[in-house]
């Protein structure tokens, strides 16, 4: 040939990246990561500059070597790295040296706390609800310690005779098994909503009033009050709901024949609440006499 055309490269070296690929499938039940970190971070790279330039990261994927569902303590593994190319191919097969990336993993068990309320406030109060500002906390420990523990119970916490809110700062540590901590915050509060039972009035009246029993054609009845105020105790959202249709006030006069009589309203009421006192009709029952106007039959 009359020409031969030659294309020079020329030795290049850079710094790539080191990017860690995993997902919590790696862990155990109820276990999160906490740090995962990649020793070195940065790899020098030296080769041809059509090679190298054409390079991204270089990639470590921890699958490739931990089974699903493993993971339930901290652990140092080496790892082979993957030369990734800018458009995300695997271009390892180009490189003649091979990059071992040693991998930290620090993990926790995420565990529920759990309480318990006891006693009965003040009378008229009650317990309205009690919560804790973190249902659950991290633990750190060996895999054999950790595995031991499916919560933490923090004990009883009494509000015998109390008549206002109930908040206690609670060092978790304290109820740890040793050679178990706390990742994070080790202190939760506590707060027991404690709120005062309240009344509600309600009318009534000779209208809405059912008198099972009554007859009219035989009996004549008085019967007083004409009106009553009745008082029903709840909790302040329960009564907000109660409507005086619900209530189906009742003056029960079956088997009544002629007398005086002391008779209790009944009224229909769910365990929620409670009829403060007692509202007695007294109900006076006469025969019905004979109308005068009418004209004696012929004998």
């Amino acid at each position: 040939p009359k020409q031969i055309d030659f294309v020079f490269d020329k030795r290049m070296e850079t710094y790539l990246d080191v990017r860690l690929i995993y997902d919590d499938s790696l862990l155990k039940e109820n276990y999160k990561f906490i740090n995962v970190t990649a020793e070195p971070d940065s790899i020098p790279v030296s080769d041809l500059s059509s090679l190298v330039e054409k390079l991204e990261e270089i990639q470590v994927n921890l699958s490739d070597s931990i089974a699903r569902n493993s993971i339930d303590g901290n652990k140092t593994a080496s790892f082979i790295g993957r030369y990734i190319s800018k458009r995300g191919e695997d271009v390892s097969h180009y490189f003649n040296n091979t990059v071992t990336i040693t991998v930290k993993i620090e993990v926790a068990k995420e565990v529920p706390l759990v309480y318990s309320v006891v006693g009965e406030p003040e009378t008229d109060f009650y317990i309205d609800s009690s919560s804790l500002s973190s249902t659950t906390v991290l633990l750190q420990g060996s895999a054999a310690d950790l595995s031991r523990i499916s919560s933490i119970n923090l004990g009883a916490y009494d509000v015998t005779g109390r008549s206002e809110d109930y908040v206690r700062e609670i060092n978790i540590s304290d109820f740890l098994p040793e050679r178990v901590s706390v990742y994070g915050n080790n202190k939760v509060t506590l707060t027991v909503d404690i709120e005062e039972y309240q009344i509600k009035e309600f009318e009534i009246t000779d209208t809405i009033l059912s008198k099972p029993g009554m007859e009219l054609d035989v009996y004549e009845y008085v019967i007083s009050p004409d009106v009553f105020i009745i008082k029903i105790k709840g909790k302040e959202k329960d009564l907000k709901t109660l409507q005086r249709s619900s209530l189906n006030p009742t003056l029960d006069l079956t088997d009544r024949s002629v007398g005086i009589y002391s008779i209790p309203l009944k009224i229909t009421l769910d365990e929620r609440f409670e009829l403060i006192g007692e509202y007695i009709y007294e109900v006076n029952i006469s025969l019905l006499e004979p109308d005068e106007t009418e004209e004696p039959e012929e004998p």
